[in-house]
């Protein structure tokens, strides 16, 4: 911007505004480099909190892929036709994977081998009256009330 005829407010508004656009040069570095640290720190905490990817020894003690097949299709079979658990037996189910050391506090079973999602919760899968554990550790099932 040229005003005529005043050389030093000319000189005064040029050094204003080489300094406004050295500051906002300043101010932005400054944003990137926050931003980088801000994403830095989110995927350093991000690694942390994830689940690492199950080894072999992870699911050394699990159950077979077909002894899984055959208990999925049992609890299917069972949580289409079959009456659910009463709320006690739920209750006593849930209270020994909270004592097991595969439980996950997330609600998980860890010794099944289940994939996790909200159909595997242990909460849904206690209410599946042959729904079983796979270290044999849930008491026996009551028998289903009569049909009506």
């Amino acid at each position: 911007m040229k005003i005529i005829g005043n050389d030093k407010l000319q000189q005064a508004l040029e050094a204003y505004e080489s300094q406004r656009r050295a500051d906002v040069q300043i101010i932005v570095a400054k944003m990137r480099d926050e931003k980088a640290k801000m994403k830095a720190a989110r995927a350093q905490h991000h690694a942390q909190s994830e689940p690492t990817e199950p080894t072999a020894e992870d699911h050394a003690d699990t159950p077979s892929l077909i002894t899984r097949a055959k208990s999925l299709g049992r609890a299917i079979k069972s949580k289409l036709l079959d009456t659910p658990v009463p709320e006690a037996e739920v209750e006593a189910r849930l209270a020994v994977c909270a004592g097991c050391e595969a439980y996950d506090p997330k609600g998980w079973c860890n010794a099944c081998g289940c994939p996790k999602n909200k159909f595997t919760l242990l909460t849904v899968k206690a209410k599946i009256r042959y729904s079983t554990c796979p270290k044999g550790k849930w008491p026996a099932v009551s028998a289903p009330p009569p049909a009506t």
